[in-house]
């Protein structure tokens, strides 16, 4: 593993990705369980099939995938943590600070409401981050109806 030169902290997350087999039964049990509101589904293009996800409607953001199977988004095995969330102004730099850091580089695109994202996941920990431009961000959070509390920008 090749260590950074240097810790260099990406600040907060901003949302905690969930894998769910059933989207509809983790919405309705987590909004009966402790109150959590959900944005409207909405179904995105994976990389083999469609897939649907969610966000609450309140920070910290949980997003709540319901996953491909065969894909980095499989969630045959059952529901589990699947990302942390960045936001970041160099997209490129903070990509190699990550491979230096020991993260494999698993998806990489492009969003629907701009700019890039990917996925990375540290072999040693097990953590996937999922890195976003900040650029993209005003587009997202109007996308979803959202807003961000100033700590997380």
């Amino acid at each position: 593993m090749n260590a950074p030169a240097e810790v260099h902290s990406l600040g907060p997350f901003w949302h905690v990705g969930v894998l769910v087999p059933d989207l509809d039964s983790a919405m309705r049990e987590l909004n009966l369980g402790v109150g959590i509101e959900w944005c409207d589904p909405q179904t995105r293009q994976g990389e083999a099939k469609p897939f649907r996800l969610t966000f609450s409607r309140a920070a910290p953001f949980l997003e709540l995938i319901e996953g491909e199977a065969g894909t980095v988004r499989d969630a045959s095995a059952g529901p589990r943590l699947h990302h942390l969330a960045f936001f970041t102004d160099d997209y490129t730099e903070d990509r190699e600070r990550l491979a230096c850091a020991g993260f494999s580089l698993e998806l990489e695109g492009f969003a629907p409401f701009g700019g890039s994202w990917c996925y990375s996941l540290g072999s040693s920990s097990g953590v996937r981050v999922e890195l976003c431009e900040t650029s993209s961000r005003e587009n997202f959070l109007r996308t979803w109806g959202l807003s961000l509390p100033e700590v997380l920008m």
